[in-house]
């Protein structure tokens, strides 16, 4: 098991998407320290997640020289921007790395999850700083590719996410949210908030 660099404010990469759907759900996990019971949609997503570095071997990476390594649930940190986590899988040869990620929905990539993938790459950038990085997600069952780059807009984002998140975790307020009631209706803290 990997342990946490010794960053006291150092946070989950998973929380940087949870943030952008709800700034609430790493309130709850942070301050709260509550994880409600997993609904039978995660589960389901946790077993079609089990499959894909397997089925991954068989896939074609554009731009990715052979031979290369995988490494399913890749733990990944920055000291730099104090974030960690385990991307779905990390691709590495002599010169390049790719993280990838898995979603199982349809829809084109949201913001937070490009922003995820992401906040992994700025990770694995500070693990291999002499390759070129960039990050594969997945969609739709695996069957939809999107190339993701790093971007000076993006990381500022991320910046901001990060100290907002930071922020929050000193608060016992539970913080306000714009989310929407489709949101909301497929949120595992809905019925945690007082005022949804």
């Amino acid at each position: 098991m990997t342990t946490v660099f010794s960053e006291p404010e150092a946070v989950p990469v998973s929380y940087v998407r949870q943030y952008l759907f709800c700034p609430r759900v790493p309130w709850f996990k942070m301050v709260e320290a509550f994880e409600p019971p997993m609904p039978s949609w995660v589960e389901q997503g946790k077993r079609w997640h089990q499959k894909q570095p397997e089925l991954q071997k068989k896939r074609q990476i554009k731009g990715l020289q052979t031979p290369y390594q995988h490494q399913p649930d890749a733990w990944v940190e920055s000291r730099q921007y104090g974030l960690y986590g385990y991307a779905d899988e990390v691709l590495h040869n002599s010169r390049q790395a790719v993280a990838v990620e898995y979603k199982h929905d349809k829809r084109p990539p949201s913001t937070a999850q490009k922003l995820q993938l992401i906040a992994y790459l700025l990770c694995l950038r500070e693990q291999y700083p002499q390759h070129e990085i960039w990050g594969i997600l997945y969609k739709g069952g695996g069957k939809k590719q999107y190339r993701v780059e790093i971007r000076p807009d993006d990381i500022e984002r991320i910046k901001q996410v990060v100290q907002a998140i930071r922020a929050n975790s000193q608060s016992h307020l539970l913080p306000e949210s714009s989310a929407q009631a489709a949101q909301c209706d497929q949120c595992e803290y809905l019925r945690y908030c007082n005022d949804r």
